[in-house]
């Protein structure tokens, strides 16, 4: 989910890796296609050609009022601007900002730092990116692995997440166990709530549903933070592949609920947009779930937990 490295034509790392798909989702290509864009304008410091401020770009928030305390921080375009408020929607951190163009200032590849996408300060995986201010590719493990940051189990479990097959339109929602009783609970009662959104397609199904997402939500972050995601490498520089992982999880908690609350806003239910959300709630058990059921079960079990 991170792309290795962007590299000038002189082989100079530019970029050590973008931002995770499952995070941000197509943005994900986008900058990686403005980075690419601005390295073919020779490094002249132009801007790619198109809209001035692309999604997928790189910012420097600048003059912020509101939010002072953002400016000088580098974010990335997730939304071009909107030509009657002149202003586009920004990431920084886990945070997205509307700000106005002479908020922002467009920044070259090479000038991408830690904050926005770049290598992370403190150091790659392994012996430090980011020094003297350049991007350098993290040093290889000796079993050929992935930089290093995650241990071979990890590895083994994300490699054996299954990708679910096409659903069937109308069938019902099949979430397999994650091996924590009270998930697996949590996620029949989802998939039960859904069901009942196709058969009435009403909005009291849609509120019972989102009352189930929001109860479920709250309880697995609770867990996987205080079982898995605890470790200080969530806060410290450096790579962190749980790091990325919890951000990516817990902004597809929030896509699912934003999905509900679009079907709420409409004034008629039709049966394709329930069975958008069913996909989608079964896509997001077989990724994210899928991928820490062994883990956290492992933990729960070594921690006395039933």
């Amino acid at each position: 989910f991170f792309l290795s490295a962007v590299l000038d034509g002189s082989g100079v790392v530019v970029c050590q890796s973008s931002p995770a798909f499952l995070e941000v989702r197509e943005t994900a290509f986008a900058y990686v296609e403005t980075l690419l864009a601005a390295l073919l304008t020779g490094g002249s410091g132009a801007a790619p050609s198109g809209p001035r401020v692309q999604p997928g770009a790189v910012v420097r928030l600048r003059g912020l009022v509101a939010r002072a305390d953002l400016n000088g921080q580098e974010a990335v375009c997730i939304r071009a601007m909107d030509a009657a408020s002149g202003r586009c929607d920004v990431r920084v951190g886990e945070q997205t900002l509307s700000v106005k163009l002479v908020n922002i200032e467009l920044m070259n590849p090479s000038d991408v730092g830690c904050s926005a996408g770049g290598c992370d300060a403190g150091g790659g995986c392994d012996a430090g990116s980011c020094a003297d201010g350049t991007c350098a590719l993290p040093k290889r493990p000796a079993d050929g692995g992935d930089c290093g940051c995650k241990t071979k189990a990890q590895k083994h479990e994300t490699a054996a997440v299954p990708t679910p097959p096409p659903r069937v339109p109308g069938a019902p929602v099949l979430v397999a166990s994650v091996k924590v009783d009270s998930l697996d609970a949590e996620h029949e009662e989802c998939a039960a709530a859904l069901g009942r959104l196709a058969q009435e397609r009403s909005p009291a199904a849609a509120r019972a549903l989102l009352g189930c997402y929001e109860s479920h939500f709250a309880h697995e972050e609770g867990l996987l933070d205080k079982h898995l995601y605890a470790s200080s490498a969530l806060v410290s520089g450096g790579f962190s592949a749980d790091a990325g992982a919890r951000r990516s999880h817990w902004a597809d908690h929030v896509r699912l609920l934003d999905g509900v609350g679009t079907l709420l806003a409409r004034d008629t239910i039709e049966q394709g947009h329930v069975e958008a959300l069913a996909a989608d709630f079964e896509a997001h058990a077989a990724s994210y779930d899928g991928a820490y059921a062994n883990r956290l079960a492992a933990a729960l079990a070594a921690e006395g937990v039933a």
